[in-house]
């Protein structure tokens, strides 16, 4: 059997720029990033229905401010908005992003062994304790990384810093996880 050519790639800003005259053509947009922009929510807000009105916020904001899209990256707009729509949020509520989720969101896929969920739950939760340890501008670049799956030039326009730094400073965000981790299961690096 023949498999069929994989579909072009969007253009996006043309998408954005025909969505100026008609919101049906946001839909794409939409499909690719409501995703990766829920589960950014989710992870620095800890609450399911919470992530799905941040969700709605941000994609409705999206909408309105397609007029001030000047071009570029759609990913590093979106996750603009994103950001600032879920820091506003939590003035507003006078509380502190949370990183992390309860034990039902954690739970990978029911297809795996039963002890194998069991370890990648364990060590998934052991993760998130120890990323919610670090400075919220370190999870921040986290979040944007992981959740959101941004590169870090997006990572970059989102925050206001050049790509460099972004590589370097989640490359030692990293080895400091990775460190951290290692301590907490009393694993010691060999050095051979």
């Amino acid at each position: 059997m023949e498999e069929s050519p994989a579909p072009p790639p969007l253009d996006e800003v043309a998408i954005l720029h025909a969505a100026r005259t008609d919101l049906r053509h946001f839909a794409p947009i939409y499909e690719r990033y409501a995703k990766r922009v829920y589960a950014y929510c989710l992870r620095r807000g800890g609450d399911p229905h919470e992530a799905d009105d941040l969700t709605s916020t941000i994609f409705t904001r999206a909408l309105t401010g397609l007029v001030s899209y000047r071009g570029g990256g759609v990913a590093a707009w979106l996750f603009t908005i994103a950001r600032h729509t879920v820091i506003n949020h939590h003035k507003q509520c006078g509380r502190h992003p949370a990183a992390d989720l309860s034990a039902a969101e954690v739970l990978p896929d029911p297809a795996p062994p039963p002890d194998q969920v069991v370890i990648e739950t364990l060590e998934s939760a052991a993760i998130r304790a120890l990323v919610a340890q670090l400075p919220d501008e370190q999870q921040e670049l986290i979040w944007l990384k992981v959740s959101g799956g941004l590169t870090a030039e997006e990572i970059g326009t989102v925050i206001g810093k050049r790509p460099g730094t972004v590589r370097t400073a989640l490359s030692r965000i990293i080895s400091t996880l990775r460190d951290r981790y290692r301590d907490t299961l009393g694993v010691e690096e060999r050095n051979e």
